[in-house]
Order: C-alpha cells, then sequence, then structure tokens
C-alpha cells in the first residue's frame, strides 16, 4: 500500500523541492500551505505521516501539531518537523510525540526520505 503523505509548507518553492526530493519515491502526496488547510485535508483524506514546516504564515505549524495530538482522530499520525529552528525550540512536540522526527533545513533528498521511512515505522 502506498503512504499518504501531508506535506505542510507555506514556501511554494519549498513545497516544490520537496515534491522534487519525492518524486521517485512511492508515496501518495497531499499538500497544504497552513495549518487550516492541513487540517481540512487530514478531515478530508487522513494521512499515514504529515511532513511539517514550523513557520506558518496562518496558523502556525506548532499549534497545528498540538492540535493534531490532542484530537483522537490525528494523534497517532506520525510527523516529520521540518524547520530551520533548532530542535530545542521545538522540545514541547517532541515531549508530547517522543516519535516526531525533526529535520533541520537545509536538508537533502536522502534526508528527508530517511525521516520518512523513520516516522512510517512507528504507525
Amino acid at each position: 500500500m502506498t503512504a499518504r503523505i501531508l506535506l505542510v509548507e507555506d514556501d511554494e518553492d519549498l513545497q516544490e523541492i520537496y515534491l522534487s526530493m519525492l518524486a521517485s519515491s512511492a508515496y501518495q502526496i497531499a499538500q497544504a500551505y497552513d495549518g487550516g488547510e492541513a487540517l481540512e485535508r487530514l478531515e478530508e483524506a487522513g494521512a499515514d505521516l504529515i511532513v511539517l514546516d514550523i513557520i506558518l504564515d496562518e496558523m502556525m505549524g506548532d499549534d497545528f501539531y498540538m492540535r493534531i495530538k490532542h484530537d483522537a482522530r490525528f494523534a497517532r499520525i506520525p510527523v516529520v518537523v521540518v524547520s530551520a529552528l533548532s530542535a530545542e525550540r521545538c522540545q514541547l512536540m517532541l515531549e508530547v510525540d517522543p516519535a516526531t522526527v525533526f529535520l533541520r533545513k537545509p536538508f537533502g533528498r536522502r534526508d528527508l526520505v530517511q525521516a520518512i521511512e523513520r516516522g512510517l515505522k512507528v504507525r
């Protein structure tokens, strides 16, 4: 079965870069540009894993993260947090769900795929 990945990133250029990094992978990718849109995507189709930027225009990534981790329907979805912020700045998220994978920007294709694979193993 193809894993469904929800990619949440407000920068269109970065969205395109991530999509191109994952083009040769067998993942089914859905996109969202902010936390509100990401919640809609989850409601519509769910996801097997979320790749989440922290700094977003509308609903910030950490607010979105806390919302889904406290919602029984979505709490078990693994998350790969991508951010230029340090892991220490994202510590609260890691405390809420220790299975969360943190990936610091910038990163390469292999780093992203490995982070996704690591996240999918914990589902």
